[in-house]
């Protein structure tokens, strides 16, 4: 499952997907990384995976979660949805 999370923001959307599915039923706190890794560099078009991977990150009880997220809030270039979502889950985790 982790080497679906360290390769997100290289997969083709169709793929996508059925790896955020498999992120998800593990909840692997080593993903955590690779799940921000996409919020901050998934790139246009990508928005919709990216609230995904925002909504995984938070179920995955893991410490780094909020120091990523607190990140990925101050990323450049995520849509105002994107950064709204991380920015509230970033104060629930606190």
């Amino acid at each position: 499952v982790r080497a679906y999370a360290d390769a997100l923001v290289d997969l083709a959307p169709a793929v996508l997907e059925s790896a955020l599915d498999e992120i998800m039923m593990g909840r692997e706190a080593s993903c955590v990384e690779g799940l921000c890794k996409l919020v901050t560099q998934g790139g246009p078009g990508r928005s919709r995976f990216a609230v995904r991977a925002v909504q995984i990150a938070v179920s995955i009880d893991s410490a780094a979660c909020v120091a990523l997220l607190a990140e990925a809030v101050n990323a450049p270039g995520i849509s105002e949805t994107v950064r709204a979502l991380v920015h509230h889950a970033a104060e629930l985790r606190r």
